[in-house]
């Protein structure tokens, strides 16, 4: 949305590859930085059309208007508990952008959301409350 014109852009990508249809995902916006001239936009986790949730990472830079699949590899910070690794499949999560106190570290922060979880023959939604940790910089 353009606030000067007050108008709607409809931005497509112009490559083949693209995240599935998901709804309940989280998007964050990524300002351009340093060696990144383009702002970029990070899509993460959500359901599919058959209420599967993902916890895949797909960032789209702004400026080729192209997606990329990212291999993440997060951390994750709950209680003090540290891991490394990719974090549970989710929806209806938070996230933001961070930059740390002195600008110095670019950083995708996810909270929370629900995801399904198998009990031998059952399937429960439980909800989520941890933190994990993208490191922009290092991609």
């Amino acid at each position: 949305f353009d606030l000067v014109s007050k108008e709607l852009h409809i931005i497509s990508s112009s490559h083949s590859l693209s995240p599935t249809p998901r709804f309940a995902a989280s998007l964050t916006f990524v300002p351009a930085s340093g060696t990144k001239k383009d702002a970029e936009l990070y899509l993460f986790g959500g359901l599919n059309k058959d209420h599967v949730p993902h916890n895949d990472l797909w960032r789209f830079n702004l400026g080729s208007r192209s997606w990329d699949r990212i291999s993440p590899i997060f951390s994750k910070s709950v209680e003090l508990n540290e891991y490394r690794g990719i974090p549970e499949r989710r929806e209806g999560h938070s996230s933001c952008f961070w930059t740390g106190n002195q600008g110095n570290c670019r950083k995708l922060v996810v909270f929370g959301g629900m995801t399904k979880r198998n009990y031998g023959e059952r399937t429960e939604c439980t909800r989520l409350n941890d933190i994990v940790i993208y490191d922009i910089g290092k991609s």
